[in-house]
Order: structure tokens, then sequence, then C-alpha cells
């Protein structure tokens, strides 16, 4: 009976072990420690005029969400994994009480290998944001994995044996290109509270064999083409954005434009022509 006893109070404990150490794969999924990472966050500890909120939950995950210190303000949030992998990003402008956010997936070796958009946050949930955010955005999560609402956009992101991606919904990329994946923050995101906090999730593909001459770059937000980036001999020549529709807004030549920026007014451009319609 001790024997057993001693049986029962060893997988306790092993159980007990796996819950506190956030290994709840049904939750998590794949979340092995340093996997890799694509937000580019413009706010750190340090920036002035900010501070970070951190709310850690007992499994050892935990949620970052941004302060300001003066208005115009907009939201953000991060949920992390027990391991530190960032599995929602979610934000808005403060006016329009809502957010929107993406969910990040990751294989067994860590490399990203679907973003999904989740859409708004429930208005119950949102009211809960600040007392509870980190649970808000676990349940959250969880709703994703389990009900997968229709309409949701996920990007299935498909590697070589090197880890290369190769495609990815509406995206294909040459051989002789490479595919960067980036969640950033867009546009006049800390500098409005009614148009602002809005996140883009960029691919960028990039020519990496014969560039001696000419050839063309991409740059992809949320699986639509918003610019192509012309070189010669790797020196940047002229980039050519577009809107929302698809439909060509203008030509740059700047060689310190930041094209990133620039395509955050083109993509909600609408011309003249369609605006008569």
């Amino acid at each position: 009976m001790k024997t057993n006893s001693t049986i029962v109070i060893v997988i306790a404990l092993i159980a007990f072990s796996l819950l506190s150490c956030g290994h709840d794969k049904e939750l998590w999924g794949n979340d092995p420690k340093g996997a890799e990472r694509i937000y580019e966050g413009g706010i750190t500890a340090e920036t002035e005029g900010f501070d970070l909120i951190e709310e850690k939950d007992a499994d050892g995950s935990r949620c970052v969400s941004v302060e300001h210190h003066s208005f115009p303000a907009s939201e953000l949030y991060t949920l992390y994994s027990p391991n530190g992998n960032l599995r929602i990003i979610a934000s808005g402008a403060q006016e329009q009480c809502g957010l929107d956010g993406y969910r990040i997936d990751y294989d067994e070796n860590g490399r990203v290998c679907n973003v999904l958009s989740l859409g708004g946050l429930e208005d119950e949930e949102y009211g809960k944001l600040g007392d509870e955010s980190v649970k808000v955005m676990k349940r959250w999560l969880q709703h994703s994995l389990k009900d997968e609402p229709a309409g949701l956009d996920s990007t299935f992101i498909k590697r070589d044996r090197d880890g290369n991606i190769t495609s990815m919904r509406g995206i294909d990329i040459p051989s002789d290109y490479r595919a960067k994946l980036i969640i950033k923050e867009w546009g006049p995101f800390w500098g409005s509270d009614i148009d602002g906090g809005h996140l883009g999730f960029f691919v960028m593909v990039e020519k990496i064999r014969d560039l001696d001459g000419s050839y063309v770059n991409y740059l992809y937000c949320d699986g639509k083409l918003i610019a192509e980036l012309a070189y010669w001999k790797g020196v940047f020549i002229k980039a050519r954005t577009y809107n929302r529709r698809g439909v060509m807004v203008n030509m740059y030549d700047d060689r310190d434009i930041d094209i990133t920026e620039q395509t955050y007014n083109d993509y909600w451009h609408e011309p003249k022509w369609y605006i008569d319609q």
C-alpha cells in the first residue's frame, strides 16, 4: 500500500509540474523556447511617455500592454506563452473601444507556421481588460483554437527542408527569393485616438540571387500586394504602391523613403475615378 501511495504521489507531482510549466498542448500548441520572432515593436520599457504593464498568470504566460502618459492614445496588448513566444497581438484606437488582433502559431522547430487574423475582441471581454488582461487574452486564444469562427483569415506558411518559406496564402515565393515576415505598428499608430492603433502583417519578398542587373522586390500586407520596389545592381530605383483594391496609387524614387509607412496612406487611398462612380 505504501508503494502504491508513493506512485500516486509521484504521478500527481509530475502532473502538477507539467501544468506549472505551462505545457498545456491544447492551449499553447508548439511552444519551444526561442521561437521565431516576427513582431517589431516601437515601444520599449525605456520609451519616454509610455509604460509597459505586465500581468502574469500561474502557468507562466503573460500579457503586456502599453500605457500612455498623455493623449491621444492607442491600445496595444500582447500575449506571450509560458516559454515567451508571442501568441496574440491586438490593438485599436482608444476612441473605437475595441481591439483587432492576430494569432501566431509555431511548428515544432519554433518557426512561424500560421498567422491568423482574429477579427475583433467581443465587447464583453474588452470591458474586462485591465483587471484580468492575461485571462481575457487566453480566452481569446482558446476560442480561436476551438471554434475557428467563420470568416477568419489564416496564412498557412509552407517551408522547404532548410526552413525557407516557399508559399503562403496568396503568395508564392520563387526559388531565387526569400520572404521575411513582420508584424509592426503601421501608420499614425500612436498619433491618433480615432484612426491610430493599426497593425500590419507584412511579407517582404526579396531577391537573393542574380542581383547583377535589374530586379523587383515585393511588399505584401495581410496577403495583398502593396508595393513593388525596383532595383539596379542592388541600388533602389523606384517604388510603385497599390491600395487595398489592388489599384496603383503612386510612384516614388526617393532613396530615403520608408516604404512601409508610405504604403499606409496609399493603402487607404481611393482614386477619383472610383469615388465618382
